[in-house]
């Protein structure tokens, strides 16, 4: 009986702890599996994280070679091309790690889509643009708008794979937190069948696999609740334990270095940008150069940086040296040429290449330019890149460690080289910012010394033609004797010569004083009617001759504005003048005198010979005269319209001109009204060949 019993009881530990080892095997099983379930799901978020990452640079690739061309377009040089040279070499790669993440059909019909939209924006707009040489470089509306039209396209496009491959990532993370919890729940079931069924080992098992696995699950919790830095404890419980423990930890780890390494990338690209935003900001090349020291510096956690530009005897002093607190300035560079000459930097710059060295100290033992280098700088590790822009060496870009070495990302050595590329088309932007002030500033003192040159032959030439204006009046007056009529016929051409060379000498002084800043106007009550009146007389008999008529319509007196009479008076005859001397024989001048509550507008029309449209943009120009008017042998200096218009300004007016070619011009000037006594008259009408044209 007894041995029927102890087999019974050695049957039932036999089946308890069997039925415990099967258990524990489900256990294992259950986290094995909700662990390669949970890796699967990780592998496709890892997959997907690099399908985002590969989208994000060919976004900013073709962003990069957008930028190139847009630069070359404004600028005309083709050094402005780099960028677009380097997203257009950048694309395919960035293009072919897009096409290998991308698993399901609609990635790989965005990847696709990407591609197609790319090759037609380089073909449609960007590859003619970059083609074109550089003073011909000429972009019509219809490709700025293909231009934004296929860009905007594939920022969308972007977009949309950014979002699916974002949200698919997310997704996946849910799913692996998921198979986690499974495997959690699984775990835990088969844990608590095993302790009803093994009641007499439960301590045992308690202390040798709970207690382990219930760290482990409290760890997956964790982890499943964000809570990234949880780790499982790999020193306690069954090897098979502390291998989970061990498998959990590291995928938590590549999970870790997965978001760091994304955020830094994030941060580098984020800091690329804000440098070259920066550096665009300023004009001044010092202030470039200290801003993108400083702000590359900071962002690489480099203990110093720095820029040496291009000089006659190879590279020049320091500038814009920035340093972390507590580090030396940088000494003396010496005369070591690896410091001084540029020839290395000229072949590092033809190849696209920088110089990159994380431990200076151990290649100084074997190389005297290095024990330099570490002698002259103090450097530990130092990258340099050139800073050019085309072919051009402008400089070189050196960041450097002086506590001890340091390898460089990538990612780091593509900041560096973004802001070297930066610095090279503001280098560029700074000088021909810095020639054109040059070019303006000597364009301001030809105009002086043009200016000065009119004034001081005017002033000349006034004093003999005033000679010559008494004496040729003597003579017809008859004080030298008789004239005869031939000869006075030739003495009135003389006169009439004399007077218009007077007056090209009068404008010439009021052009030179208007220019100069000493024009000064009077200022008195001035009756506009009386001004009116006197012109049309004074210019009546020219009109008559010509056989012009010449019309007034004036409002009741009195008009009166603040002003110089003789100055006002100028306006007019210049103005009514001009309507005569551009009127063909049988044709109409109208004068307008029109007063409103606060204004007087003075309006001479005429259906002379008008002025060409494609000519009016340089009306108001000194000299300038129609071709219309210059064919037709008229007379006349080119200067009138140029010192009325400055007269009216100088009164508070405005002056307005309308023309058509061949139907007439019509000229309005409008002054403040000083006063108003009588009431507002109504305009008359206007000649018929203006009216559509005003």
């Amino acid at each position: 009986m007894t041995r029927l019993v102890a087999r019974s009881v050695s049957g039932r530990l036999t089946a308890a702890f069997a039925l415990l080892v099967g258990l524990l095997l489900v256990v294992g099983l259950s986290g094995v599996v909700g662990l390669v379930v949970a890796g699967r799901h990780q592998d496709r978020e890892h997959r997907l994280e690099r399908l985002e990452a590969a989208n994000t640079e060919i976004l900013l690739a073709l962003t990069n070679a957008e930028t190139g061309v847009r630069g070359y377009r404004l600028g005309r040089d083709r050094s402005f091309l780099e960028p677009y040279r380097t997203g257009r070499a950048a694309f395919p790669g960035h293009l072919r790690e897009a096409r290998a993440a991308a698993r399901t059909e609609a990635e790989r019909d965005l990847v696709r889509r990407q591609e197609l939209i790319a090759q037609r924006w380089l073909t449609m707009y960007a590859g003619p643009v970059a083609a074109m040489a550089p003073g011909e470089v000429a972009v019509s509306p219809e490709m700025t708008l293909v231009n934004k039209e296929v860009f905007d396209e594939l920022r969308a496009t972007n977009g949309e794979l950014d979002v699916l491959a974002s949200s698919g990532s997310a997704q996946a993370m849910t799913d692996a937190r998921r198979a986690r919890a499974h495997a959690l729940w699984a775990t835990e079931g088969a844990l608590a069948a095993a302790l009803l069924v093994a009641v007499g080992a439960a301590l045992r098992t308690r202390r040798a696999l709970v207690a382990p696995l219930s760290g482990v699950v409290a760890v997956v919790r964790r982890l499943s609740a964000g809570e990234h830095s949880a780790r499982a404890a790999v020193l306690c419980g069954p090897e098979e334990v502390r291998a989970v423990a061990r498998s959990i930890n590291a995928l938590a780890d590549e999970s870790d270095r997965l978001r760091a390494e994304r955020a830094e990338r994030t941060r580098l690209q984020r800091l690329a940008v804000e440098v070259g935003r920066s550096i665009r900001d300023h004009l001044d090349a010092g202030n470039s150069v200290a801003e993108a020291v400083s702000r590359v510096g900071r962002g690489l956690g480099a203990e110093r940086a720095y820029v040496r530009l291009v000089a006659e005897a190879g590279l020049g002093p320091v500038e814009g040296q920035w340093q972390a607190p507590g580090v030396p300035g940088l000494p003396s560079a010496g005369s070591h040429p690896f410091l001084r000459e540029s020839s290395w930097l000229q072949q590092l710059h033809r190849d696209g290449e920088l110089l990159e060295e994380p431990d200076v100290r151990t290649r100084a033992l074997s190389e005297p330019a290095y024990a330099q280098v570490l002698s002259t700088t103090g450097a530990a590790s130092i990258l340099v890149v050139p800073i050019g822009a085309g072919e051009e060496l402008l400089g070189a870009l050196t960041i450097s460690m002086v506590e001890g070495p340091r390898a460089w990302t990538p990612a780091e050595a593509a900041l560096a080289r973004s802001a070297a590329a930066d610095l090279g088309r503001a280098l560029v932007l700074a000088r021909l910012y810095r020639q054109q002030e040059d070019l303006v500033e000597q364009l301001r003192e030809l105009d002086r010394a043009k200016t000065d040159f009119l004034s001081a032959v005017s002033h000349e030439l006034r004093t003999p033609l005033t000679s010559i204006s008494g004496y040729l009046e003597l003579i017809r007056d008859g004080d030298a004797g008789e004239v005869a009529p031939g000869v006075d016929a030739m003495l009135a051409v003389v006169e009439r010569n004399t007077a218009r060379l007077k007056t090209l000498i009068e404008d010439l002084l009021t052009l030179s004083r208007i220019e100069s800043g000493t024009f000064r106007v009077s200022h008195a009550d001035v009756e506009v009617t009386e001004l009116v009146a006197a012109v049309v007389a004074a210019l009546g008999p020219a009109a008559e001759s010509g056989g012009v008529a010449l019309e007034v319509r004036s409002a009741q007196p009195p008009v009166l504005v603040h002003g110089d009479a003789v100055q006002l008076e100028r306006v007019l005859l210049n103005l009514v003048s001009n309507a005569v001397k551009f009127t063909l024989p049988g044709g109409l001048v109208q004068v307008r005198v029109v007063r409103s509550a606060d204004e007087v507008v003075l309006e001479v029309t005429d259906t002379g010979i008008g002025i060409p449209e494609a000519e009016q943009s340089g009306l108001f120009s000194r000299f300038f005269r129609a071709t219309n008017a210059t064919d037709a042998a008229i007379p006349g200096t080119g200067l009138g319209l140029t010192i009325v218009r400055s007269i009216v300004e100088h009164h508070g007016g405005v002056l307005g001109v309308v023309s058509r070619e061949g139907e007439g011009t019509a000229v309005t000037v409008r002054l403040p009204l000083l006063a108003a006594t009588g009431p507002a008259a109504a305009p008359g009408p206007v000649a018929a060949g203006i009216s559509a044209a005003r």
